[in-house]
Protein backbone atom coordinates (compact mmCIF):
# COMPACT_ATOMS: atom_id res chain seq x y z
CA UNK A 1 0.00 0.00 0.00
CA UNK A 2 2.18 2.91 -1.58
CA UNK A 3 1.99 5.89 0.68
CA UNK A 4 -0.05 4.20 3.50
CA UNK A 5 0.17 2.59 6.96
CA UNK A 6 -1.04 -0.49 5.50
CA UNK A 7 -3.74 -3.13 7.92
CA UNK A 8 -0.87 -3.41 10.78
CA UNK A 9 -0.20 0.52 11.09
CA UNK A 10 -3.97 0.82 11.18
CA UNK A 11 -4.90 -2.26 13.81
CA UNK A 12 -2.28 -0.28 16.02
CA UNK A 13 -3.75 2.64 15.62
CA UNK A 14 -7.95 1.42 16.56
CA UNK A 15 -6.67 -1.16 19.57
CA UNK A 16 -3.88 1.25 20.75
CA UNK A 17 -0.31 -0.49 20.22
CA UNK A 18 2.46 1.34 19.68
CA UNK A 19 1.78 4.19 22.02
CA UNK A 20 3.79 2.71 24.77
CA UNK A 21 0.88 1.56 26.72
CA UNK A 22 0.79 -1.22 28.90
CA UNK A 23 -0.50 -4.44 27.98
CA UNK A 24 -2.20 -6.33 30.19
CA UNK A 25 -1.57 -10.32 30.93
CA UNK A 26 -4.71 -12.25 30.01
CA UNK A 27 -3.07 -14.73 32.82
CA UNK A 28 -2.74 -12.28 35.53
CA UNK A 29 -4.49 -13.00 38.77
CA UNK A 30 -4.81 -9.74 39.80
CA UNK A 31 -7.93 -8.89 37.10
CA UNK A 32 -10.76 -8.36 37.72
CA UNK A 33 -14.22 -8.37 36.02
CA UNK A 34 -15.35 -4.93 35.94
CA UNK A 35 -18.24 -5.50 33.11
CA UNK A 36 -20.38 -8.29 32.03
CA UNK A 37 -23.94 -9.24 30.86
CA UNK A 38 -25.52 -13.14 29.72
CA UNK A 39 -28.14 -10.74 28.24
CA UNK A 40 -28.01 -11.06 24.30
CA UNK A 41 -30.67 -7.90 24.13
CA UNK A 42 -29.15 -5.99 26.90
CA UNK A 43 -27.02 -2.69 25.22
CA UNK A 44 -23.03 -2.65 25.69
CA UNK A 45 -23.94 1.13 26.45
CA UNK A 46 -26.30 0.48 29.66
CA UNK A 47 -23.61 -2.51 30.49
CA UNK A 48 -20.37 -0.21 30.18
CA UNK A 49 -22.65 2.62 31.59
CA UNK A 50 -23.80 0.75 34.99
CA UNK A 51 -19.98 -0.92 34.91
CA UNK A 52 -18.67 2.74 35.17
CA UNK A 53 -20.78 3.40 38.69
CA UNK A 54 -20.01 -0.39 40.16
CA UNK A 55 -17.11 -1.17 41.73
CA UNK A 56 -14.48 -2.26 41.08
CA UNK A 57 -15.58 0.07 38.21
CA UNK A 58 -14.76 -0.29 34.71
CA UNK A 59 -12.25 2.47 33.56
CA UNK A 60 -12.79 3.36 29.67
CA UNK A 61 -9.22 4.84 29.31
CA UNK A 62 -7.32 2.17 30.37
CA UNK A 63 -6.98 -1.55 28.47
CA UNK A 64 -9.14 -4.44 29.51
CA UNK A 65 -9.07 -7.92 28.94
CA UNK A 66 -12.34 -8.93 26.75
CA UNK A 67 -13.59 -12.33 26.99
CA UNK A 68 -16.48 -13.91 24.81
CA UNK A 69 -17.46 -17.07 25.82
CA UNK A 70 -19.02 -19.83 23.24
CA UNK A 71 -20.52 -22.88 24.44
CA UNK A 72 -19.82 -25.26 21.31
CA UNK A 73 -19.45 -29.08 20.14
CA UNK A 74 -16.23 -30.46 20.93
CA UNK A 75 -14.94 -31.04 17.53
CA UNK A 76 -15.64 -27.41 16.36
CA UNK A 77 -13.70 -25.85 19.61
CA UNK A 78 -10.27 -25.69 17.72
CA UNK A 79 -11.47 -24.02 14.26
CA UNK A 80 -13.43 -21.22 16.50
CA UNK A 81 -10.38 -20.77 18.36
CA UNK A 82 -8.41 -20.43 14.77
CA UNK A 83 -10.95 -18.12 13.54
CA UNK A 84 -10.96 -16.46 16.64
CA UNK A 85 -6.85 -16.05 16.38
CA UNK A 86 -7.59 -14.07 13.20
CA UNK A 87 -8.74 -11.17 15.16
CA UNK A 88 -6.16 -11.04 18.01
CA UNK A 89 -7.85 -13.63 20.23
CA UNK A 90 -6.89 -15.97 21.65
CA UNK A 91 -8.35 -19.32 24.22
CA UNK A 92 -8.17 -18.10 27.90
CA UNK A 93 -6.15 -19.70 29.99
CA UNK A 94 -8.61 -19.59 33.01
CA UNK A 95 -8.19 -18.37 36.11
CA UNK A 96 -11.00 -16.04 37.13
CA UNK A 97 -14.25 -16.94 37.69
CA UNK A 98 -16.48 -17.67 34.25
CA UNK A 99 -19.41 -15.20 33.73
CA UNK A 100 -22.16 -15.95 36.37
CA UNK A 101 -25.42 -17.31 35.78
CA UNK A 102 -24.32 -18.56 32.13
CA UNK A 103 -25.60 -22.50 31.76
CA UNK A 104 -24.57 -24.55 28.75
CA UNK A 105 -26.61 -24.29 26.07
CA UNK A 106 -27.43 -27.57 24.06
CA UNK A 107 -28.40 -26.74 20.50
CA UNK A 108 -27.91 -29.94 18.10
CA UNK A 109 -26.16 -33.50 18.97
CA UNK A 110 -22.26 -33.70 20.45
CA UNK A 111 -20.42 -33.24 23.50
CA UNK A 112 -20.27 -29.31 24.94
CA UNK A 113 -17.16 -27.33 25.54
CA UNK A 114 -17.04 -23.89 26.74
CA UNK A 115 -14.60 -21.90 24.69
CA UNK A 116 -13.55 -18.45 26.42
CA UNK A 117 -11.92 -16.31 23.47
CA UNK A 118 -9.82 -13.03 24.64
CA UNK A 119 -7.67 -10.26 24.01
CA UNK A 120 -6.83 -7.18 25.54
CA UNK A 121 -8.07 -3.89 23.67
CA UNK A 122 -9.71 -0.91 24.72
CA UNK A 123 -13.26 -1.28 25.23
CA UNK A 124 -16.38 1.18 24.24
CA UNK A 125 -20.34 0.20 23.50
CA UNK A 126 -19.82 0.56 19.20
CA UNK A 127 -16.28 -1.79 19.40
CA UNK A 128 -17.96 -4.35 21.70
CA UNK A 129 -21.41 -4.49 20.06
CA UNK A 130 -19.26 -5.47 16.80
CA UNK A 131 -17.68 -7.77 18.63
CA UNK A 132 -20.76 -9.63 19.84
CA UNK A 133 -22.09 -9.64 16.32
CA UNK A 134 -19.32 -11.25 15.56
CA UNK A 135 -18.55 -13.81 18.29
CA UNK A 136 -22.44 -14.60 17.93
CA UNK A 137 -22.04 -15.59 14.01
CA UNK A 138 -19.02 -17.27 15.14
CA UNK A 139 -21.05 -19.77 17.42
CA UNK A 140 -23.43 -20.28 15.12
CA UNK A 141 -21.37 -21.11 11.96
CA UNK A 142 -20.71 -23.99 14.06
CA UNK A 143 -23.84 -24.69 15.58
CA UNK A 144 -22.92 -22.83 18.83
CA UNK A 145 -24.41 -20.07 20.89
CA UNK A 146 -22.81 -17.56 22.83
CA UNK A 147 -23.19 -17.88 26.71
CA UNK A 148 -22.04 -14.25 27.29
CA UNK A 149 -19.28 -11.53 27.42
CA UNK A 150 -16.93 -10.17 30.63
CA UNK A 151 -14.32 -7.47 30.88
CA UNK A 152 -11.80 -7.00 33.56
CA UNK A 153 -9.13 -4.53 34.09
Amino acid sequence: MAGGIGFRGWWARLTGGGRGEPSLDLADPGLQVVASSVDEVESCGSVLERAAAATPAWDGGAPAVSRHHLSVTEDAADQVVAIGAQTGYTRYPGGVTAVAGAGEAHVGGGNRVRVTLARVERLDALHLAQERARMAGLAQRFGGTVLGWDALQ
